[in-house]
This record gives C-alpha cells, structure tokens and sequence, in this order.
C-alpha cells in the first residue's frame, strides 16, 4: 500500500510541475505575436490566427496539442492512482471495520456468558443460604 501512495505521489507532482510549466510555457507563447510557433492546425480548427489570438483562453487550449496530449494522458494516470488508492482504502477500512465488530461481538458474546454464569450463582447462593419462607395454610 505504501508503494502505492508512493506511486501516486510521484505521479502527481509530475503531473503538478508538467502542468505548471506548460503553463508557464503557454503565457510565453502568448507574448509572441507569432501563431505559427504555437503548433495550431489552424484549417483543422476552423478558425483563423488572428481571432484565436484575440481570445488568450481558447489560444492556450489549442496551441501545443501535442503537449496537451501528453498531459491529458499525465492526468489520466494520476487519476487512476487515485482510484486505485481510494478502492484499495476502502477495502482496508471495511475490512478494519469487519473485524473490529467481529471482536466486538465476540468480548459482548463472552459479557453476556459471564453474566449469566454471575446470575446463576447468585440465584443458587440466594436459594441455598436464605432460608425459605413457607406460606401459612
């Protein structure tokens, strides 16, 4: 399990520190007035240079597809260590859970004989050491 969250851990400050860079990468780019040095397909987008220019959110999301690629599939891996993780928490703590009632039930089963035991023995002394009282006829 520890492996695990070791993985995990790596995979997202990977993720974290590729995101940030690209990022950074990105506003960059955007100083550039330049398009062609952003990796658009512009006649695959449909749109010209000069429109996606003017908007910066839609230029980041299409410029550098290929990075783009690299960190959908960057994300795609921390998620499914997160998945993995939480399942595999989640099994431990029901688990966990299973056998701390089972030992709950088990110390309760035991109270319930010891006091049935503690009852009969009163009820025995009770009987043998209190005399009788006999009703008048």
């Amino acid at each position: 399990m520890l492996d695990l969250i070791s993985t995990r851990n790596q995979a997202g400050q990977e993720f974290y520190k590729t995101s940030q860079d690209l990022e950074a990468y990105k506003d960059k780019l955007l100083q550039n007035p330049d398009p062609s040095k952003w990796g658009i397909n512009f006649s695959e987008v449909k749109m010209a240079p000069e429109e996606i220019a003017k908007n910066k959110l839609i230029a980041k999301s299409l410029m550098l597809p290929q990075q783009n690629q690299i960190m959908l599939e960057m994300k795609n891996i921390f998620g499914y260590f997160n998945h993995t993780m939480v399942k595999e928490l989640t099994y431990m703590a029901d688990s966990r859970a299973k056998r701390y009632i089972r030992s709950l039930n088990n110390f309760c089963s035991a109270q319930a004989e010891s006091l049935a035991v503690v009852g009969l023995c009163v009820t025995t002394a009770r009987l043998t050491l209190l005399p009788v009282e006999e009703e008048p006829a």
